[in-house]
């Protein structure tokens, strides 16, 4: 089987990251890429992601990563002449008391400070929105119209697309196996299809980035969590036909799903995993149980107190996956020390989709020598020091992120 030998960058990943750094790279001049993935196309998290995108943050980095993805949906719509999966349904904002009010009144200042449309809504106009909500209980309802959510797996493959179309390289059911290095520099990578000499290695492999940065002596600073969410029979269509909504207060989310509704919920103490010891497919780990219905029914009452309707919903799915958390709930984004052509595009934090647009472009401007669009330190990837990974206490302080993403934004 004749195939490539050298490329100037090599992306370990085929996920949603991967596929936007392909992206970014070719639409910047850089299409001598080659991404490899051991799998398919994203087959690992953005298969399971509830994908929501949404711009109601209030951490201006995070804003304009986002702010990059909506741009990368309506650019990659107009050149593949199809649509990408993304619903701007809007999303609403439910506040419960004065404190997460204050934080969303924070957002909203932020918001109308960069130009984005949000507005502080009465319960009526709520109401008009999401006729199951009882309003009487919120603090501050905020609304973002240009809010939405997308498919995760029809995202990575319009990313996939364009980026092969402009002359990258795609290699699938390939494992990338070891690095090669001439001193501090990496000169390529081993692959199942042989070696490949590179100037650039992109580490996105999401939850198994870690394998790639032991080549080096290095541990990834993030816990691979469970996230997960149920999907409901079908609704009337008056309860499905809504915004995206946030009830930080309840630590949950709900937005349409087909017929029926998608209903998220951020656990307390969600379940962790040793990252040395994933299977090379998640579908392989068992990440659902009967014991998920009660924890549901005991997270039930929270929702409650804004859906007062909500027993009434049946289920159809129960859909895990796993997602590396760090323990400030932030990107592992950059490079390494001592460690020349390498950069680390991981620690989704569950916001892989809604930001892959951002990350796509920072590593590619990285590798062209251009500013950045963030300020990088602030996610550098050796941020934790020689703090264990695998320690009880470090994998706990990720825990304690997955459980306030909601609250935090």
């Amino acid at each position: 089987m004749t195939t490539r030998t050298n490329a100037d960058v090599v992306v370990i990943g085929g996920g949603i990251l991967g596929a936007s750094i392909a992206w970014h790279l070719a639409r910047a001049g850089v299409t001598d890429t080659v991404v490899v993935e051991r799998n398919e196309v994203a087959s690992g998290a953005t298969a399971y992601t509830a994908g929501l995108v949404s711009l109601a943050r209030t951490n201006r980095d995070a804003l304009a990563m986002v702010r990059c993805t909506l741009g990368a949906i309506a650019e990659l719509e107009a050149s593949l002449g199809y649509s990408v999966g993304f619903h701007r349904t809007g999303t609403m904002r439910v506040a419960e008391n004065g404190e997460t009010s204050d934080g969303l009144e924070n957002m909203v200042r932020l918001l109308s400070s960069t130009g984005i449309e949000s507005r502080i809504i009465d319960g009526e106009s709520a109401r008009e929105m999401v006729p199951w909500l009882d309003s009487a209980v919120a603090h501050s309802i905020i609304h973002v119209a240009e809010d939405g959510y997308v498919d995760g797996h029809m995202l990575t493959s319009a990313y996939m697309r364009a980026a092969r179309n402009a002359g990258v390289t795609l290699w699938t059911r390939t494992s990338a196996l070891s690095v090669v290095r001439s001193g501090e520099r990496i000169v390529g990578v081993e692959t199942t299809r042989g070696r490949i000499g590179c100037k650039w290695l992109v580490d996105a492999a999401g939850t198994w980035a870690g394998d790639v940065l032991r080549w080096f002596g290095v541990e990834l600073g993030a816990a691979p969590l469970r996230s997960h969410y149920w999907i409901s029979a079908p609704v009337e269509e008056r309860w499905r036909d809504i915004p995206v909504v946030f009830l930080p207060d309840a630590r949950a989310y709900l937005r349409r799903e087909g017929d029926g509704l998608l209903v998220g919920i951020q656990e307390s103490v969600s379940r962790a995993f040793d990252a040395r010891r994933l299977p090379a497919d998640m579908s392989e780990l068992t990440l659902t149980g009967e014991e998920d219905w009660e924890l549901l029914a005991n997270h039930a009452p929270r929702i409650r107190r804004c859906f007062p309707d909500f027993d009434e919903l049946r289920y159809a799915h129960h859909i895990a996956g796993l997602t590396t958390y760090t323990p400030d709930g932030e990107l592992l984004l950059g490079t390494f020390p001592g460690v020349e052509g390498l950069l680390l595009a991981g620690g989704c934090c569950g916001k892989g989709v809604s930001v892959s647009g951002g990350v796509g472009r920072i590593v590619a401007d990285r590798i062209l020598g251009h500013s950045a669009l963030v300020d990088l330190d602030r996610l550098r990837p050796d941020r934790f020091g020689t703090d264990d990974p695998h320690s009880e206490a470090f994998v706990a302080r990720c825990v304690d992120a997955r459980a306030n993403k909601g609250r935090r934004a």
